[in-house]
């Protein structure tokens, strides 16, 4: 997850430093009037053609975000089909071809960056927000571990022992409330899984989940529920054998 953050917020980066890079080109005047086909126009040609800009367009494009270190094994695209994919068919088509800079073209870029960086943006604060609840979890599940081995649970040091009824007791308690703290855990987690989140379909526009995405390559698709869940039913077993114990010792 930290390495997908760093990637996440490096592209965010380079989008910001794109929409400065386009900010800092002065459009071309069409020789035909502006309004809703303008940006379609620039691809005719019929206009003060200056080629060079486009060329300053595309270089920027090139050596801001194209230049990250990963961009080439994430997704291995050209300048103008990555930029097609994030700024869409039009834009990209236009900033193709030969044809003007000009200021709709120049504000539907900047437009087109902004949103590029803040949807990474948003994405980052997700994956804090993942990350801080993994801690939380974590942190919950270990000390769950710990008093779990301090009772035995899970190992063969009850197999055999002798033990009274005081004991059993106390021991079916603090079961009971490590079950709990595991609950507690399954039901928080379900709560975040269930509210929408804001980068659960970043940039592939397709139906896979965060969880699906950051854990691919773990054999869980929710490890914070595997885990919880799994440490719930170790001490269920015990709470049963301890229910047997103090069954045959009253």
């Amino acid at each position: 997850m930290a390495a997908e953050r760093e990637r996440t917020a490096a592209e965010r980066d380079a989008f910001e430093a794109f929409e400065r890079r386009v900010g800092s080109l002065s459009p071309q005047r069409p020789d035909r009037s502006s309004g809703p086909g303008a940006l379609a126009r620039s691809l005719s040609g019929n206009a003060d053609r200056s080629p060079s800009v486009l060329d300053r367009v595309r270089g920027a494009y090139r050596e801001t975000v194209l230049a990250l270190d990963h961009y080439e094994e994430e997704y291995d695209e050209s300048v103008i089909e990555n930029l097609t994919a994030e700024f869409g068919a039009e834009v990209g088509r236009a900033v193709a071809g030969s044809g003007v800079f000009t200021a709709e073209l120049k504000t539907a870029l900047s437009a087109g960056a902004r949103e590029a960086a803040s949807r990474r943006a948003t994405f980052v604060a997700v994956l804090d927000e993942e990350r801080g609840r993994l801690d939380d979890a974590g942190r919950e599940l270990r000390e769950v571990g710990e008093a779990m081995a301090d009772l035995g649970v899970g190992t063969d040091r009850t197999t055999g022992r002798e033990e009274s009824f005081t004991s059993l007791r106390e021991t079916r308690e603090s079961l009971h409330a490590l079950v709990t703290r595991c609950e507690e855990v399954v039901e928080n987690r379900q709560e975040v899984l269930r509210a929408p989140r804001a980068g659960g379909h970043w940039r592939r526009g397709d139906d896979t989940s965060l969880n699906e995405y950051l854990y691919i390559d773990l054999e869980v698709t929710y490890p914070i529920l595997a885990d919880a869940s799994e440490a719930a039913a170790t001490i269920r077993e015990e709470q049963r054998r301890i229910e047997r114990a103090l069954t045959h010792t009253v």
